[in-house]
């Protein structure tokens, strides 16, 4: 049996994967939120050009609202 459609505006909120900006114009900006290897993280920085791995005082895990 297929899987009933969700009804409008229950389906979870997805955010996109965390992928290596190349530069200041893709950069992650304050507030972004990327799904990085499976789990949530709001960027603390404008101009956020790094992974979570590498530079994590650049990032928070993100509880969800």
């Amino acid at each position: 049996e297929p899987e009933p459609e969700p009804e409008p505006g229950t389906e979870p909120t997805t955010y996109p994967d965390w992928s290596q900006p190349s530069g200041a114009h893709d950069a992650y900006n304050t507030g972004d939120i990327v799904n990085y290897n499976g789990t949530l993280y709001i960027s603390l920085i404008d101009g956020n050009t790094w992974s979570p791995d590498a530079y994590p005082a650049g990032w928070q895990v993100y509880e969800g609202a």
